[in-house]
C-alpha cells in the first residue's frame, strides 16, 4: 500500500438523523458552509427546504461564506427533482431538509395513481 497526500474532496454525501430540535439543519448547514469557504469558495449553498428551516440558518450562511442562501420551499418531489438538475447544473452544493416530506409525497401520488387505474 502506498500513501498519497490528501486532497479536497469533489462529492461529499452526508446523512443527518435525529429527533426535532437536535441541531441537524444547524449543523449541516455549518458543516457545508464551512466546506464552501474552506474548499469551494467559489460555490453557493443551495437548500431545498420542506420545513422553513432556512430562516433559521441563513444569516449563518452569509457570514461563512459571505454569499445568500439559495432556498427553494416545497414538499413537491417533482420539485426535488427540479432542484438537483439545477444545483448539478450550477454546480450549487446542496442540502436537503427534509427527504421525508418528497419521499411521503411520491409514495402518496404513487399510490392515488395506482387506485385511479383500478
Amino acid at each position: 500500500m502506498k500513501l498519497q497526500p490528501a486532497t479536497a474532496p469533489t462529492h461529499l454525501k452526508i446523512g443527518c438523523f435525529g429527533h426535532t430540535g437536535t441541531g441537524k439543519t444547524w449543523t449541516m448547514v455549518q458543516l457545508l458552509s464551512q466546506f464552501i469557504r474552506d474548499y469551494q469558495p467559489d460555490k453557493q449553498l443551495a437548500m431545498f427546504d420542506t420545513e422553513a428551516g432556512s430562516g433559521y440558518v441563513a444569516p449563518m450562511v452569509k457570514q461563512i461564506t459571505g454569499k445568500d442562501l439559495l432556498v427553494v420551499h416545497s414538499q413537491s418531489f417533482s420539485d426535488l427533482l427540479e432542484f438537483a438538475a439545477e444545483c448539478a447544473d450550477k454546480g450549487y452544493v446542496a442540502i436537503l431538509d427534509s427527504a421525508t416530506h418528497p419521499w411521503r409525497t411520491l409514495c402518496r401520488d404513487y399510490l392515488n395513481a395506482k387506485k385511479s387505474r383500478v
